[in-house]
């Protein structure tokens, strides 16, 4: 079983996956949470247990915002589970903004 420390809410976006600082896969996120991302796309798209980069965009007023987070692949059974890593003193800050993006699409 599968144990969170925070919880998770559903947040659409369009999402790339590097790895190793090559784009991957392109896909749409299907919930978030302080600590991770899962992402809607078939299982074994993605190798379990490696590093990787996740691009979001969001659509801000008058433009699409980009926001790349350092990752863990964790499970790929059902979608891909990633874990945020904090290897970038900018994850916090934009951990935070799609946190505040992800509530705002839920209440219009």
């Amino acid at each position: 079983m599968e144990r969170r420390w925070s919880q998770r809410i559903p947040f659409e976006a369009d999402v790339t996956v590097y790895l190793q600082g090559i784009p991957v896969l392109s896909c749409k996120s299907r919930n978030i949470g302080p600590e991770g991302l899962l992402i809607d796309t078939e299982a074994g798209s993605l190798p379990a247990q490696r590093a990787v980069e996740v691009e979001i965009s969001l659509d801000e007023p008058g433009q699409k915002k980009r926001l790349r987070i350092p990752a863990y692949v964790t499970r790929t059974e059902t979608g891909v589970a990633m874990m945020f890593t904090a290897g970038d003193p900018r994850t916090p800050a934009a951990i935070k903004e799609l946190m505040r993006h992800s509530r705002e699409e839920m209440t219009g």
